[in-house]
């Protein structure tokens, strides 16, 4: 599924008891911040099936890394708290990248050269490479960039020293 965007999940269950319960749902596990159970408790009678939803939303953001992610729902009983169950499935997110570089200080001023650093900022969710390279309109600038290739993990910056 892609980032930002939402799925939902059916889950049915039956009481096979003789006596009416009411089952409470808990998403749990790491996608259980960003999952929802509707509804969250559930009463069934003696032999009868239910359905609740499970609606998963990752954030746009590094922290839904992409890949595959286990998820389980905690089903507790009321009547039968120690037959508590825990199904379990599997939510692949699908990667995205997204990147922004920024001149560090973003004015430079000197008569020769001027030594900034470009900070590179990995806001998608799957580790990037990015290459640095410099130009300017009038070829009135020299570049040299150190090191040229920098990999960057999801949420996390890298730091190029350019000489300009």
């Amino acid at each position: 599924m892609d980032p930002g965007s939402s799925t939902t999940v059916r889950l049915r269950l039956r009481n096979t008891g003789d006596v009416v319960d009411e089952y409470r749902f808990e998403p749990v596990g790491d996608v259980a911040p960003w999952t929802t159970v509707e509804p969250q408790t559930l009463r069934l009678y003696p032999g009868t099936t239910g359905t609740v939803e499970l609606t998963f939303a990752p954030p746009r953001t590094p922290d839904a890394t992409a890949g595959p992610h286990p998820y389980a729902v905690r089903i507790t009983p009321t009547q039968h708290p120690e037959a508590t169950t825990v199904p379990e499935g599997n939510l692949t997110i699908t990667p995205f990248t997204e990147v922004r570089a920024e001149l560090v200080p973003p004015t430079v001023k000197g008569r020769l050269r001027g030594r900034p650093r470009l900070a590179i900022d990995n806001l998608g969710n799957t580790k990037v490479t990015a290459s640095v390279g410099g130009s300017d309109n009038g070829d009135q600038l020299s570049y040299d960039i150190h090191p040229s290739n920098v990999q960057i993990e999801p949420g996390r910056a890298a730091f190029v020293k350019a000489t300009l």
